[in-house]
């Protein structure tokens, strides 16, 4: 077998599928290694995924970049955000809809105004087409 570090254009996107014939065995240590060493969501990434090729794929696009994950609350606060973004687009912009979902998630209309504006303001920010 070539030496794989002989230098770094052998590390380019795409090189890390040249192992996807490991062993059990050769899988199992790597999990568990790359888990105790960087995180352990490694570990779930493989548990969820299942296909070795489709993990090793993952981590090879993946090498070396830094992904944040947002905490619950703000997963939870942007879903919910998100849902209240869609009715009023699907019903309809009204009072009668705002207050609505004001009365349905107990809070002010104006804060479900806000919530529409922000989801509204972070789809023009990243040029998400809004369908």
């Amino acid at each position: 077998m070539a030496n794989p570090y002989k230098d770094d254009k052998e590390f380019e996107v795409g090189k890390l599928l040249a192992f996807r014939d490991l062993t059990e065995e050769q899988k199992n240590i790597f999990i568990k290694l790359v888990s105790n060493e960087y995180s352990y969501i490694f570990q779930i990434l493989f548990n969820i995924i299942g296909d070795d090729y489709l993990t090793l794929e993952l981590l090879d696009i993946l090498a070396g970049e830094k992904i944040q994950i947002p905490n619950r609350k703000k997963l939870y606060k942007l879903l919910e955000k998100i849902r209240i973004y869609t009715f009023i687009k699907q019903k309809g912009e009204s009072p009668e809809i705002y207050k609505l979902l004001a009365k349905q998630y107990d809070v002010r209309i104006s804060q479900i105004k806000s919530a529409v504006n922000r989801i509204e303001t972070l789809l023009n920010e990243h040029n998400i087409k809004k369908e």
